[in-house]
């Protein structure tokens, strides 16, 4: 998948799995995703890559 097409189903991967998911959007953007567990206090930034 490319661009946001496949960002958007990572999305909707990691919401089955309960994580609640903010999408960046822009130019310049340094993270594409951030997913956070209510049940935990951890934060991750995720990355796509490209190849």
């Amino acid at each position: 998948m490319i661009g946001l097409a496949g960002e958007l189903f990572v999305v909707a991967e990691l919401l089955k799995r309960d994580l609640q998911i903010s999408i960046t959007f822009g130019n310049a953007k340094q993270i594409d995703l951030l997913a956070h567990r209510m049940t935990r206090q951890k934060k991750r930034a995720i990355q796509s890559v490209a190849g």
